[in-house]
C-alpha cells in the first residue's frame, strides 16, 4: 500500500469510528496525518499511529481544534444500577483483608479465617472459624470454578505454655456454601506467594516437605503428582499458563 493510500485509511478511519458513542475530534485524523507526513516513517508505523489515533482520540476524547467538541456526548459517571453505598463494620472478619471476585468479597480477621460478603448490599453469607489464633496477616487468595482458597492455622492445641502450636494448612472452600472441601498441611508456615499457586487443572503447593511441590486436586485435595529437588538447591516456583 502506498503511503497516500495508508493516509487516506487513517482519514477513513478516524472519521467514521465511533467507540461507545464518542466520535472522534474533528481534526484528529488531520493532526494525525500531518504529523505522520513530517515524519515520513515506514508504513508499519504508519498503522501503529492510527492504532493510537483510533485508542487516545476516540476512546479518551484527547484533541483541540474546531471541531473537537462535535459529536461528543458529556457522559457524567454513574454506578451500576441498583448498587448503592454501603459501609459495615465487621470486626473478627475483615481486618486481615479482602479478595474480590464478581459480586463478592472473601475476607479474613481475627475470628474468621474466611468470610464471604455481598459486595452489593455488605451482607456476611458465611463464615470460616479460626483454628486457635486469628493472628496472621493473610486472607483468601484465590477463587476458581466456584473455590475458595486461603490458610490457616494447622491445629487449635496449646503447647504447655499456652501458646497456641505452630502450623499452617492450605483450605479449599465451596464458595456458595462455605464448607470446606479439604485442607492439605503444609511444611512451614509460610503463606506467601511462593508457597501455594494455581495452574491448569490443579493447585501446585508446597506440601508435605519444604523441598516438594504437589500438584493438587483443586476439588478433593489429592495429589496428582509431585516433584522433589535436592539437598542445597534454593529453588524459586513460578506458573505459566
Amino acid at each position: 500500500m502506498t503511503t497516500e493510500r495508508v493516509e487516506e485509511k487513517v482519514r477513513e478511519t478516524l472519521h467514521a469510528v465511533a467507540l461507545d458513542r464518542v466520535r472522534a475530534p474533528g481534526d484528529l485524523a488531520e493532526q494525525v496525518v500531518r504529523r505522520r507526513g513530517r515524519r515520513r516513517v515506514s508504513q508499519a508505523a504508519g498503522a501503529a499511529v492510527a492504532v493510537a489515533a483510533i485508542t487516545l482520540g476516540a476512546v479518551l476524547g484527547f484533541g483541540g481544534g474546531a471541531g473537537a467538541g462535535q459529536d461528543r456526548p458529556v457522559r457524567p459517571a454513574a454506578s451500576p444500577e441498583g448498587w448503592k453505598a454501603w459501609q459495615k463494620e465487621a470486626p473478627g472478619a475483615t481486618e486481615r483483608g479482602c479478595l474480590a471476585d464478581g459480586s463478592a468479597l472473601y475476607c479474613a480477621g481475627s475470628k474468621y479465617d474466611a468470610a464471604k460478603f455481598d459486595a452489593n448490599t455488605g451482607e456476611r453469607l458465611w463464615a470460616v472459624k479460626v483454628n486457635g489464633e486469628g493472628d496472621g496477616i493473610d486472607h483468601p487468595f484465590a477463587v476458581r470454578d466456584g473455590v475458595v482458597y486461603g490458610y490457616r492455622n494447622h491445629t487449635a492445641k496449646k503447647q504447655p505454655n499456652g501458646d497456641y502450636m505452630g502450623g499452617t494448612d492450605l483450605m479449599a472452600v465451596d464458595a456458595e456454601s462455605g464448607d470446606v472441601l479439604w485442607k492439605k498441611k503444609m511444611p512451614q508456615d509460610d503463606r506467601t506467594d511462593q508457597a501455594v499457586m494455581l495452574i491448569n487443572g490443579a493447585v501446585f503447593a508446597n506440601t508435605p516437605s519444604l523441598r516438594t511441590m504437589s500438584a493438587l486436586d483443586p476439588l478433593t485435595g489429592e495429589e496428582k503428582w509431585h516433584y522433589t529437588w535436592k539437598k542445597g538447591i534454593a529453588c524459586e516456583r513460578a506458573v505459566l499458563n
